[in-house]
């Protein structure tokens, strides 16, 4: 991969081809290497997560399910980009969810789906903030997202804007 400014260039311009090439390679890089190499891969993930929001909605669950399989980091800033990722996701499958349950007045099996996914980034996010075994509780302040994080997420709904300003 590459540094954080050259990552954050590539992604911000990028079209839909280069951020899917991007995404095999932090795909490969997570499969195959640690430490270094998947901070930075982190890194990449939440940069495409904040900057394509059609990359999010297209592989929501696919980017749910690889980040809930991977052993959880020990250093802050890879710990900090997974969770600036998850927070990224959990709003998109929140947002989605408020949308499905208003527009059809009812949870439907889709919603019910998406309403699990976000009860397990939930889970991930205080399962590692509990862990007693790093020293992560020091910097849970520093990974955590934020009340002023969520707010930022735009809201189409009084309901939604309730929910994204829980506290982690």
């Amino acid at each position: 991969m590459c540094d954080n400014g050259t990552t954050s260039s590539l992604v911000e311009g990028a079209d839909e081809d280069l951020i899917d090439l991007i995404y095999s390679f932090i795909k490969h890089t997570f499969q195959t290497s640690v430490d270094v190499a998947n901070r930075e891969a982190y890194y990449a993930l939440s940069r495409i997560l904040e900057e394509h929001t059609w990359f999010c909605s297209s592989r929501s669950t696919e980017l749910i399910d690889l980040l809930l399989g991977l052993k959880s980091p020990g250093d802050i800033l890879s710990l900090r980009s997974r969770f600036a990722s998850f927070q990224t996701l959990m709003i998109h499958t929140l947002k989605r969810v408020l949308f499905i349950s208003v527009k059809l007045s009812t949870v439907t099996g889709d919603s019910e789906e998406e309403n699990a996914k976000a009860f397990l980034i939930l889970n991930e996010i205080i399962v590692t903030l509990k862990d007693s075994r790093r020293d992560n509780k020091k910097s849970s302040k520093e990974v955590a997202p934020t009340d002023a994080n969520m707010k930022h997420a735009d809201s189409s709904t009084h309901r939604s804007d309730l929910i994204l300003r829980l506290k982690f």
